[in-house]
């Protein structure tokens, strides 16, 4: 039981990792659009 649970956790560690590198894309994606229009 306490390795599912640090399975759990290592996952959403990942999939806060995956989101806020996400986000931070998505930003400069939005900015590259901001300066070529």
């Amino acid at each position: 039981n306490k390795n599912l649970q640090k399975s759990k956790d290592f996952n959403s560690k990942k999939i806060t990792k995956v989101a806020e590198m996400m986000e931070t894309h998505v930003k400069y994606l939005l900015h590259y659009l901001n300066i070529v229009t």
